[in-house]
């Protein structure tokens, strides 16, 4: 059994029909005063979604504390969490090995041995789910110790894409362009009649956080490297950048760099692996989902013989969870990276130790 000396430490498990799904959170301060209204409303935000699969319309995820609380306020113990699955059923009696292309199902049984179906259940983006909770548990930390906000919006589903970026979003989409919402809805609509689905990009931006933020000193320790793991671990996410990584690669070098009192953040506020004070800014590219109502050709993976790939209850677009739970896995990274400068401790010294980091600053910093 590993034995942390510091910093933020979690792991989830659970799955995707199961009994509940699990969460550990290590290492948050003691005597801080939890309140889970913050992870309630974040799952609330990933069930809804045009396009979402029927499955959201029964889980209603709530977030119960099992561990780790004393009167309503953290010990310094393990945090453990608990969502229930209200979709539990029990494995089917004959294992089929048809696989869906796109999904785990073929690799990990490969790996395994064991029936897609028993893959699917660990892969499944049910999984996300507590992540999305202990992402608000997490967030809800952040912004009592240092008034952190995280807003993100869906960008583009399918071909079409938002020309307007807004962070104040109210629609079943996290839509942020009124003028094509109608327009989404209908390919949504559409890929759905045809029996498929579609991808898109999600935008995401983390605030007030001064410079210095993250750790330098591995390779995989810095926070650009921990905050692309934890979005490319989201099911569908096939790439990312920060800021305008997309577009610098073009320009010159005396074009593509912030100006220590300029505006422009193409770097997307982090350099050299730690933050520089400016919005930390990421966008994601998500495929369609694997599972098609319209079956896609397949194989028995125990005979080869060419089949139909099964269909299971599944999203058509998933965008607008997508931003939820990047904006869930965010918090927890950026906690991380609280935990690695504030180390173990009560809130309180939590609250001390971060106000003496800013302090610290040289006088024209801090006036900014």
């Amino acid at each position: 059994m590993k034995t942390y000396k510091g910093g933020i430490h979690w792991s989830t498990a659970g799955d995707s029909h199961g009994d509940c799904l699990i969460g550990i959170i290590y290492g948050l301060p003691s005597g801080w005063s939890i309140d889970v209204a913050v992870a309630n409303q974040l799952l609330k935000d990933r069930s809804k979604g045009f396009g979402r699969s029927e499955r959201q319309a029964f889980e209603h995820d709530e977030v119960e504390i099992i561990g780790g609380l004393w009167k309503g306020k953290t010990v310094g113990s393990p945090l453990l969490i608990r969502i229930d699955n209200k979709g539990k059923k029990d494995p089917p009696k004959n294992d089929d090995w048809v696989v869906r292309p796109g999904h785990a199902d073929f690799s990990g049984s490969i790996r395994t041995g064991m029936p897609p179906k028993a893959i699917a259940e660990r892969a499944s983006a049910r999984e996300t789910a507590i992540r999305t909770a202990m992402g608000g548990i997490a967030l809800a930390l952040l912004k009592d110790i240092a008034k952190v906000e995280i807003v993100s919006c869906v960008k583009s589903i399918g071909n079409i894409v938002a020309k307007r970026l807004d962070s104040n979003v109210d629609n079943d989409l996290n839509w942020p362009d009124e003028n094509s919402y109608e327009d989404v809805k209908n390919a949504i609509r559409k890929a759905g009649q045809e029996g498929t689905t579609l991808g898109g990009s999600i935008f995401l931006s983390i605030q007030n956080l001064p410079p210095g933020l993250g750790e330098a000193d591995m390779p995989m320790s810095k926070l650009s490297a921990r905050l692309g793991q934890a979005f490319l671990s989201i099911p569908s996410v096939k790439g990312l950048s920060f800021g305008e990584g997309l577009e610098t690669f073009q320009q010159k070098g005396n074009e593509a760099h912030d100006l220590l009192n300029s505006e422009s953040n193409q770097a997307g506020g982090l350099e050299g692996g730690r933050t520089n004070g400016k919005s930390v800014n990421v966008t994601l590219w998500a495929k369609p989902i694997s599972t098609q109502k319209k079956p896609l050709p397949s194989i028995d993976l125990k005979t080869g013989k060419p089949v139909d790939a099964p269909y299971v209850r599944s999203d058509v677009v998933v965008m607008p969870a997508v931003s939820v739970i990047a904006k869930a896995l965010s918090s927890l990274i950026i906690l991380e990276a609280f935990g690695s400068m504030l180390g173990r401790g009560r809130f309180d010294e939590w609250q001390k130790r971060w106000n003496d980091y800013l302090e610290s600053f040289p006088d024209w910093l801090k006036s900014k």
